[in-house]
């Protein structure tokens, strides 16, 4: 903020408008906005005050009329790059990407190398999943200004999206020698160690971030993550379970032929890649993440005489390319990375990336869709510790911090409970034509679901499971006596509970990000 162009006016007023400005820069939000307003009463058409003004209200969260008078400003002087970015900034605030893209753009025409209108082009293009595009602006920006922390630290975070780890820690180490107190750096090294296998420090970098910024969202979650992560001891139950290796065999025998190129991604012991081997398909690239697994499904391969056609490969699928990994791409798309929460595994942005990159036209994809149903319940035994509070008259509430924020894994035919609902149909998500990249700072809208209250009682909790269809005719379910014995049922614990009447409406909100799918409730009238 500076005075240096403001319109000409008394030298009283250049004294009231420098102090305004100072407040503003203090922080003192109110204070500047109400000098602000009665500075304007003397020169109206001061497209600085305007500016202004429009900065203040944005701080102060009211962005939609913020935009009015940084409009007003840009009209009155079109060509100043810091009002239209400033701009494009209010608007991508307010979720208006795509004219915040606009401004930015518009911004580098009057200053081809103003960094700021690079970087945060390039944050709106973030926000949009176009993280080539983003990585690119943000580079510029940093060839301008190579000092700009923000702008390194942005670039982790797309490596980090990218699966390259590695380099995603080198940057964010070079972000935070420049600036120590950036809590988004730390939190996105956190996330790199951690999918690094170094979890320790990864701790250490989420707590960093914790501690600069104790309301750092992405960081207390990532924490708990960590803290919660164990050995992936599901693998076991996973290959007892009959229903999903009966259906998974039948949709891949009327998928696979001998012309089937497959990918086999999160192959594990490497038992879905030997089943589309079996049903013939004449090249199979498997790829693990863990090197412990893809080196004993390689000896599996092996010992099952495979080893010609299958090709285990120690990487993330994002991090595969056609031409070096695998010789074409795949005509056969096969994955089971899902949790009980369906999306927890990250099966969406991993077939996101396989579909653009990996696939050919046209491509099978096994399991091809799925549909989410949810349940209202009581269920005060679990209740009583998410979160967790007194425990036979001890205060265990530090406790908390290991428990998974987002949701449990139960199974109802075991857990007692109330069902205060009929069971509803919450979301369905098509595999093969996947919804755009939804964050936590912007989720993705799924349904909001009437539902009847059919008992009365204190809803404590949502319950929710997939049907999983592995094609147009197989489907299997992991709800309740369903095929798929070994996942169990998703549960959501609610942060109050909500007392019901029989017959009573409530309006279920469902909601997704990328790696998990949420639910919060809004009673109304039956």
């Amino acid at each position: 903020m500076t005075t240096e162009d403001a319109n000409s006016g008394s030298s009283g007023s250049q004294d009231a408008l420098r102090e305004a400005v100072a407040h503003h820069q203090a922080g003192r939000l109110a204070q500047a906005e109400a000098m602000y307003v009665t500075l304007l009463e003397d020169m109206p058409g001061s497209a600085d005050l305007l500016h202004l003004l429009g900065l203040v209200i944005h701080q102060g969260g009211r962005h939609e009329e913020a935009v009015a008078y940084l409009e007003k400003a840009v009209e009155a002087e079109p060509g100043k790059p810091d009002f239209l970015c400033n701009l494009g900034v209010v608007l991508r605030a307010q979720g208006r990407q795509e004219e915040a893209l606009s401004r930015f753009a518009r911004a580098l025409e009057f200053a081809p190398g103003y960094a700021k209108a690079f970087y945060n082009r390039g944050t709106a293009l973030q926000d949009l999943g176009r993280f080539d595009e983003a990585a690119a602006d943000f580079e510029a920006a940093l060839k301008a200004e190579p000092r700009l922390s923000e702008a390194i630290c942005a670039l982790g975070s797309i490596l980090n999206e990218q699966g390259r780890f590695e380099a995603a820690a080198e940057r964010l180490g070079e972000a935070l020698k420049i600036n120590p107190n950036n809590a988004e750096a730390h939190c996105n090294l956190g996330i790199a160690l951690s999918e690094s296998g170094r979890r320790g420090e990864a701790r250490e970098s989420f707590r960093k971030a914790l501690e600069i910024n104790p309301g750092h969202v992405a960081a207390g979650l990532y924490l708990r993550k960590v803290l919660s992560a164990a050995i992936p001891r599901w693998h076991f139950p996973m290959l007892a379970d009959s229903g999903r290796n009966e259906g998974y065999r039948h949709a891949i025998e009327k998928a696979v032929d001998a012309d089937s190129r497959v990918l086999d991604i999160g192959t594990g012991s490497g038992l879905l890649a030997l089943m589309t081997a079996r049903a013939g398909a004449q090249a199979v690239t498997s790829c693990e993440v863990l090197e412990p697994l893809a080196e004993t499904a390689r000896r599996i391969v092996a010992d099952n005489g495979y080893g010609d056609r299958i090709t285990v490969i120690n990487k993330k699928s994002n991090q595969l390319r056609v031409g070096e990994d695998m010789a074409q791409p795949a005509t056969v798309l096969v994955s089971e990375i899902l949790d009980a929460g369906l999306l927890g595994e990250g099966v969406i942005p991993t077939l996101r990336h396989a579909l653009a990159h990996l696939t050919a036209p046209g491509c099978k994809v096994i399991p091809q869709a799925a549909t989410v149903h949810a349940c209202l319940v009581e269920i005060p035994t679990l209740r009583a510790v998410n979160p967790v509070r007194e425990v036979d008259g001890f205060d265990l509430s530090a406790f908390d911090e290991f428990r998974v924020p987002f949701y449990g894994v139960i199974n109802l035919d075991l857990e007692a409970h109330r069902p205060l609902s009929d069971p509803f149909p919450a979301w369905e998500v098509d595999f093969r034509d996947l919804p755009p990249f939804a964050s936590e700072v912007r989720p993705g809208e799924a349904a909001t679901v009437e539902v009847i209250a059919t008992e009365n009682g204190e809803i404590q909790a949502v319950v929710f499971w997939f049907d999983l269809h592995l094609d147009d005719e197989i489907t299997l379910s992991s709800g309740p006596g369903g095929e798929l014995s070994h996942w169990g049922q998703a549960i959501q614990f609610l942060e109050h509970d909500h007392g019901v009447t029989k017959g009573d409406g409530v309006a279920v909100r469902v909601r997704y990000t990328d790696p998990r799918i949420f639910f919060s409730l809004d009673q109304g009238d039956s």
